[in-house]
């Protein structure tokens, strides 16, 4: 997971020591580097609630500044499907199993040699691990 901060006109050492001041004795990031294109990108650890930390860079920051939060993703397989479901019936599926939406536009299906389908979807880390135990 990355927190990404951008801005026109920002002082970056003076944000970036105002980062450090409120996160990082929370212990909550890993690494940490300036991207080319200028952005602070903030490697946080696993255990790290993400959206937290984005809110709490989000206060800090100005006018025309923003923090993304870009979430690490795990690509689900999901085999030997009727060779008639469909990508809408995969996602109901998927959706009701897992708990949390799958939009229907991120799984692909292909058929194999055997004769059935196969699924393959991307998904973020954290809720996967939550799902699978």
């Amino acid at each position: 997971m990355a927190s990404e901060t951008r801005g026109e006109g920002n002082n970056t050492l003076e944000l970036f020591t105002e980062l450090f001041d409120k996160i990082f004795p929370l212990d909550v990031v890993a690494t940490s580097r300036r991207s080319q294109k200028g952005l602070l990108q903030l490697k946080l650890k696993r255990s790290t609630d993400g959206n937290a930390v984005k809110d709490c860079i989000s206060a800090m920051l100005k006018d025309g500044q923003k923090a993304i939060l870009v979430t690490e993703m795990v690509e689900m397989v999901v085999t030997n499907l009727d060779p008639s479901a469909t990508v809408e019936e995969v996602s109901e599926a998927v959706s009701k199993k897992l708990g949390s939406s799958v939009p229907p536009a991120s799984i692909k299906l292909w058929r194999c040699q055997d004769g059935f389908q196969r699924a393959r979807f991307r998904y973020a880390i954290k809720q996967a691990a939550k799902d699978m135990g």
